[in-house]
């Protein structure tokens, strides 16, 4: 692995190198805290539908009910609604997968609701991931460009 720079100085393994075994970080944390929270033999397999992950299963996944985050896909209840691979919806390459769809509008909802779980400005992230009218119309916008799996999950 090549390391790249990030600006002062400082050097690290490229993230969006899939060859790279800590490529997908975000996956371990998430492992982690399933499994920190969850006594062994607790979990079960799951259908697909229920955590979808691609960007067009994420387009296709319907927002029932926003108070309590409610997501259904193809008639089937989500249970979880996570962005894989890189880059994710708060980096700034990222526009190439915006849409608008459940998952940005749970985003800004979890950040942005009168008692957030997760407190954030929203000039902390991009204007996609905001709440209100601006955001969707950018969603919208980056939504019409045409997507390919080459360019997205690709280096630029």
């Amino acid at each position: 692995m090549q390391p790249h720079s990030q600006g002062e100085g400082r050097s690290r393994s490229d993230p969006y190198d899939r060859s790279n075994p800590v490529c997908n970080l975000d996956q371990d944390a998430l492992n982690a805290l399933l499994m920190s929270e969850y006594p062994p033999g607790s979990t079960v397999l799951g259908e697909y539908f229920e955590a979808p992950f691609t960007l067009r299963d994420h387009d296709e996944v319907a927002l029932i009910d926003p108070a309590t985050l409610e997501c259904s896909l193809r008639s089937h209840r989500v249970q979880l609604l996570h962005s894989p691979l890189n880059p994710k919806p708060w980096e700034p390459r990222s526009y190439r997968k915006i849409s608008d769809n459940a998952y940005f509008d749970l985003f800004a909802r979890v950040c942005f609701a009168r008692d957030p779980p997760i407190g954030i400005s929203s000039g902390e992230l991009p204007v996609w991931l905001g709440p209100g009218l601006r955001s969707r119309m950018t969603r919208r916008a980056f939504g019409s460009l045409p997507r390919s799996h080459g360019v997205v999950f690709g280096k630029p």
